[in-house]
């Protein structure tokens, strides 16, 4: 008994309990985010700023000045560029094994042609309802991995997947 007690005053005296690997949560319940993490949310923040100027710059070069197929292969090269750099700079290898590697490849090519893609439906429809209709993929690509890949749909997916598309049919008209 007079351990526990002992343990509880320890405990007090300690401004902090570790809960996971980036947040320090206080006695009192809430939670403090480390360096690592306000690191983490600046970089997603400046990443979501950057992304946001994507539909505009494609409107702006047009099919006229570049066309959508060119940006989408600058948009990713300079992308890979950055990786490598990155890599580079942290001292962390690229490379993969083949089966990995396979992957990777087949993942990028369809990267590419859904960036493209979303471009071109920029160019057409606007940027709004491009990327509305972009972000659709997540409906696809659950009923693919329960198709091919013989993958459980949880019940909350079979539950948002037409609340989720009765959203954008009353958002597309």
């Amino acid at each position: 008994m007079k351990t526990d007690t002992n343990e509880h005053l320890q405990q007090l005296n300690t401004p902090y309990r570790e809960d996971s690997r980036h947040l320090k949560v206080p006695h009192h319940g809430i939670a403090q985010p480390d360096e690592s993490m306000r690191r983490g949310v600046g970089i997603l923040v400046i990443a979501a700023i950057s992304i946001s100027f994507s539909p505009g710059i494609v409107k702006l070069l047009g099919r006229d000045i570049l066309g959508p197929a060119a940006i989408a292969f600058w948009r990713t090269f300079i992308g890979g560029l950055a990786l490598i750099l990155i890599a580079k700079l942290e001292r962390k290898s690229l490379r993969l094994a083949p089966a990995p590697l396979i992957w990777c490849l087949l993942t990028g090519i369809f990267f590419a042609l859904d960036l493209t893609l979303w471009h071109y439906a920029i160019l057409d429809v606007g940027s709004g309802m491009a990327t509305l209709l972009g972000n659709t993929h997540v409906f696809v690509t659950a009923l693919i991995s329960w198709l091919v890949f013989k993958e459980k749909l949880t019940l909350r997916c079979l539950v948002a997947a037409p609340v989720g598309i009765g959203g954008l049919a009353l958002l597309v008209g």
